[in-house]
């Protein structure tokens, strides 16, 4: 597999590039625009202001002086400490830097999805579907060539997962530490992230449970992350109090049933296929189909993942609830 996987990589790293070139090459140089403009400019400019405030990553500033000297609140501004830092080696500030580090993030995270597609199921076309399934998706495309942190989250996801199948089969420590920093990367720069590591954390959990084994390495691994999540969480809720908050930092559940199947028909009317086309819907049905068909020849090695997918549903679903009006 190992060799095959040298084999095809190439192809598919071309592949994407050059399905992107086709689909960002008249917009990767556009400054913050269309949908989500407000909130992708922020993003822009919290960038750069990092060259102007000394590179401070823990005192993330915008232009908008609605908070005090412009620093708000927010997730781990990474991937924008990262843009003006190439900014500054490059000697521009240009958009393209912003949108082609966002791209380059985003691919390299579908390359990942094909490496840990390939791995469970051993199947090539499952996975150029997968990557294919995600690339093509409407919102993920229009995001991918971006600025919002939602693509680099979603890689690091991807990435993530990668190293947690690969610890599960190796039992190597690096596997592990890897696993959790992309979990822990993913959470920093996207809150709602969070439940990708803390579903990872149940899941070695319960395998405590069953063989009545502490793991060093996997409590070390674990706390260090938990201990760090919680510090920069206090952290911006300090920046939240002393300087302002230009981002959402609360839940906006529906305020009743009634507004719920009001929210429920909107998604329907307005984003059912702003999210996937019906070509994805159709993927999604046959997916399930085989999957509920195939569900007792599940590869023993690959039931932990289907648990840790099970409690991101779960806690999905919870933040759909909590922010439904949004």
């Amino acid at each position: 597999m190992l060799l095959s996987n040298k084999r095809t990589i190439p192809f598919l790293v071309l592949f994407l590039l050059a399905v992107s070139f086709l689909l960002y090459k008249t917009t990767i140089t556009l400054p913050p625009s269309f949908i989500h403009a407000w909130t992708q400019s922020e993003r822009y400019a919290i960038a750069l202001q990092f060259l102007n405030n000394g590179f401070d990553l823990f005192h993330p500033a915008t232009f908008n002086l609605q908070t005090v000297d412009g620093i708000t609140r927010m997730d781990l501004p990474l991937n924008e400490f990262i843009v003006a830092l190439l900014m500054k080696v490059l000697g521009t500030t240009s958009p393209v830097i912003f949108r082609m580090y966002t791209l380059l993030v985003g691919l390299t995270g579908l390359v990942f999805l094909y490496l840990f597609t390939k791995r469970i199921t051993g199947s090539e076309i499952s996975s150029w579907l997968a990557v294919a399934f995600v690339f093509f998706s409407p919102v993920y495309a229009y995001y991918q060539a971006g600025f919002i942190p939602c693509v680099p989250a979603i890689s690091f996801v991807f990435i993530g997962y990668f190293f947690l199948h690969s610890y599960k089969t190796s039992l190597q420590k690096k596997h592990f530490y890897l696993a959790v920093l992309f979990f822990l990367l993913a959470a920093l720069i996207r809150l709602p992230f969070f439940i990708f590591l803390f579903a990872f954390f149940i899941q070695q959990g319960y395998v405590f449970l069953q063989k009545r084994k502490l793991l060093f390495h996997e409590l070390a691994g674990f706390s260090g992350a938990f201990l760090l999540f919680l510090l920069l969480y206090i952290h911006n809720v300090h920046l939240g109090k002393v300087y302002g908050n230009m981002f959402l930092d609360k839940f906006l559940p529906a305020s009743n049933f009634a507004m719920f199947l009001e929210i429920m028909r909107r998604i329907y009317n307005h984003w059912l296929f702003q999210y996937f086309t019906f070509w994805h819907y159709l993927l999604l049905l046959i997916v399930v189909f085989y999957g509920w068909r195939s569900r007792k020849k599940i590869v023993l090695e690959n039931k932990p993942l289907w648990f840790s997918l099970l409690i991101v549903g779960c806690g999905e679903l919870l933040y759909f609830l909590l922010m439904s009006s949004q």
